[in-house]
């Protein structure tokens, strides 16, 4: 038989891999798509079913996202009965950050921002588990994109900067800090952003790489 550890590793991988691609990307209908897991381990569906939410929510699906949110609460309690405290509340983050993206879409803006403070709150009391390399997109992260969409820019790049100290170099929390340190009026901290997204970054076809190349070259003309 297949060694435990091996099984929750496919398992995770085969979760995430498809869920980080279409959230990365921000496909957020393709990420709506995805097929609903009945199989595996119940924390491994959750990352599915987070995925599901999340592009539900984001491409105005609030139905979907909001049957996502429930199919998450249900797998928490289950883990629960199983006295996993860990991923009980691993899940509990994931359903969180599910609410929070209907609360935004549904126009409750402070109501979203106040539900995604308490799942990164939540996700950073924790440690990583030995099986992942950490979370899908860390729930600071979409805090902060939830503060500059509500044109809250200075409060957005702090919570991008903390995003950065626990998950660093990710390409869309390097984009998001100059984005929010350009709307703050903090342009040489937004090039120092633009550059690092640079540094770290190959090939054309990611929009904000253009966009980071384009604002380099402006800067530097000046």
């Amino acid at each position: 038989p297949p060694l435990a550890g091996l099984t929750l590793t496919g398992n995770y991988a085969i979760a995430a891999i498809p869920a980080r691609y279409t959230m990365e990307l921000a496909q957020w209908k393709q990420a709506s798509e995805l097929p609903a897991p009945t199989e595996g381990t119940l924390w491994a569906q959750a990352i599915t079913w987070m995925a599901i939410g999340i592009g539900s929510a984001r491409s105005n699906n609030l139905g979907r996202a909001t049957e996502a949110e429930k199919a998450l609460a249900t797998l928490r309690d289950t883990i629960a009965t199983q006295k996993n405290v860990y991923w009980s509340n691993q899940v509990e983050v994931q359903r969180r950050e599910v609410a929070a993206w209907i609360s935004g879409q549904s126009g409750k803006h402070e109501d979203a921002i106040t539900v995604m403070r308490s799942a990164a709150e939540l996700e950073e009391s924790m440690d990583k588990d030995a099986v992942t390399p950490g979370a899908v997109i860390p729930a600071r992260e979409m805090l902060a994109e939830l503060l500059l969409s509500a044109k809250r820019p200075g409060e957005a790049l702090v919570a991008y900067e903390s995003a950065l100290k626990i998950a660093p170099k990710r390409f869309n929390a390097l984009y998001g800090a100059a984005r929010a340190a350009e709307a703050s009026g903090n342009p040489s901290i937004a090039s120092r952003y633009f550059q690092e997204l640079i540094r770290i970054s190959v090939g054309e076809e990611r929009p904000e790489l253009t966009t980071a190349r384009k604002k380099v070259a402006i800067t530097a003309a000046k």
